[in-house]
């Protein structure tokens, strides 16, 4: 069986990727802010949206750029 040939050249997926990566984490942190302002959620929400937001941050950080 014969190997496909790899189709990602150069060092990662760019600014366009990291933007994306970015805007994924708008909405759950606007959601966030609303059940918080609203009093359904205490602020132990926000914390947990603000790791998320650094996990998220720290995988990007970390991952290989060419996988």
């Amino acid at each position: 069986m014969a190997s496909t040939p790899n189709h990602h050249h150069g060092s990662g997926h760019g600014r366009g990727h990291t933007l994306m990566m970015l805007l994924c984490m708008v909405p759950m942190l606007l959601i966030v802010a609303a059940l918080v302002a609203t009093g359904a959620a205490g602020t132990g929400a926000l914390l947990f949206a603000l790791l998320c937001v650094v996990m998220m941050g720290a995988m990007m950080l970390f991952m290989p750029r060419g996988h």
